[in-house]
Formats: structure tokens, sequence, C-alpha cells
């Protein structure tokens, strides 16, 4: 549920003013609401996990992981070696017109693991993202992470970030399409980029069918690396990723107990 589906109490009561005793009773709530989760960033904290929520409206718009993305030289390679060393299988994904790359999809249920490959070397020179996914190619290991929202436009705005618009068709001829907001920043620091996906829910990556299916339901952990308080407000809160000091970039993936990175 995105912040503008949330109901704030009293908003709509003109017979609320100040001093009445609707206003100070909500008042008092939220009160107990902000400390209560003052207390429970303080107990992460404590205990290693590092996580913020940047302003009261944050607190009620949801992010989830989306997925990762691990930049490989050839497609087809990489999918077999996902297949042998942790028994995750892909499907074809498709291209992404005028960026000069493809991928293949490793669906998860609730999120996804994405290979990218270049697949049109002229293409991609004149690309931005597709010259990032050729310089990222030769190495291994998870290179980006994408966490998903649905409210994109709120989440652009309060971090000042224009939104762009992307598509793809899969091999059966379906069209894909989604809205991302900081992919500079990821391109450029390593952060963590937004996603919103246009498109009705079972036909978002992770629940493309892959024969056989992959035994897992999504991702149990990522962990990410950076300066903490540029991590901390950019992202807010979502359950499954932790952060952690140093070098930007993603530290470890772990599905159903395998750390893939």
């Amino acid at each position: 549920m995105s912040g503008a589906d949330r109901h704030v109490p009293g908003d709509e009561n003109s017979d609320l003013h100040e001093g009445s005793t609707g206003v100070q009773v909500f008042s008092g709530v939220l009160d107990l609401l902000v400390a209560a989760r003052r207390a429970t960033i303080a107990a992460r904290i404590s205990n290693g996990e590092k996580r913020f929520t940047s302003g009261l409206y944050d607190r009620w718009v949801t992010l989830e992981i989306d997925h990762v993305i691990c930049c490989v030289s050839d497609l087809d390679y990489a999918a077999r070696s996902f297949g042998n060393a942790h028994d995750l299988h892909s499907i074809p994904g498709g291209r992404h017109p005028g960026h000069g790359t493809g991928n293949r999809i490793i669906p998860l249920g609730s999120a996804y693991l994405e290979l990218v490959s270049v697949v049109d070397h002229v293409e991609a020179k004149d690309s931005v993202f597709g010259r990032w996914v050729a310089e990222h190619s030769a190495e291994k290991g998870i290179d980006a992470l994408c966490l998903r929202t649905d409210d994109i436009d709120g989440i652009a705005n309060r971090r000042d970030l224009p939104v762009s618009s992307m598509s793809r068709a899969r091999p059966d001829g379906v069209n894909l399409h989604w809205r991302l907001a900081g992919l500079d920043e990821m391109l450029g620091e390593g952060l963590p980029f937004f996603i919103q996906w246009d498109v009705d829910a079972e036909l978002m990556p992770g629940r493309s069918v892959v024969d056989p299916p992959n035994p897992t339901t999504g991702f149990e952990q990522v962990v990410i690396s950076g300066r903490l308080d540029r991590l901390e407000p950019w992202i807010g809160d979502c359950e499954g990723l932790r952060l952690v000091e140093g070098e930007p970039g993603v530290v470890s993936v772990v599905v159903q107990s395998r750390e893939l990175a």
C-alpha cells in the first residue's frame, strides 16, 4: 500500500480544531507510533542492522527487493552455470531497445535474478547503461540491486530524481512496461535504484514459469555496502535488506540458504 492509500484520521473532519480532543488523541497515538519506530530502529542498529526510515510518509511506502543484476559476457553460458552450480534455472528475457543489451530471467517468485549482457555492441556504445553492462561483464558477482515500489513518483519526488520509462518484448510477444528512478545514481555511485511495474502481477518477471521450477520464493537476504549516511536516507526501510559500511556494491545475496555472491 502506498502513502497515498493510507488514510490519516481527522484530516477530513472539519469539527476537529486546535486543542480538540480528537486532535489530542490522534497526536498522542502518532507520538506513540514515532516512539515505537525509533525504538525499533535503535534495536536494529544495536544488533548490527543498519536501517533507516526517512520521514513520516516513507513509513507507509512499500519497498521490496525486486531483482538483482548480474552482468555477464555470455547469457547462455551464464544460464548453464547458475543451473549447474545453484540449481537455479532461467528463461529468455528479451532486448532493451536503445541500450544494446539483452537478458535472461531467473524467476524466484516474489523477485528474480537478472542476467544481463551486451547483445549489440554498436548500440551499447551509445547508451550509458549499455556501456555500464559492458564494463561489468568481465567481473564475477552481483552488480546492482533494484527495489520495487508502488509509488515511483513519490519516491522520485522526495529524492529529486527523474522517472524514466522502459519496456521490452518477451519471446512470446508480451510487452512489459516499467518505470525507473535512481538509475543514474546506480550507474555512478552503486546505489540501489527503484522500479514500478506497470503490468499485472502475474506478468512480473519473478512470476514467470520455468522448467524445472526454481525451489525458492525470493531472496532470504541481500547485503549491500556503501556510506551509511548516504544509503540509509536513500533506501528507507526494506525487508530482507541489510546495510553495512564499506565500498559501494552488493556484498552478498542469499537464496534458500545458498550464497550467490
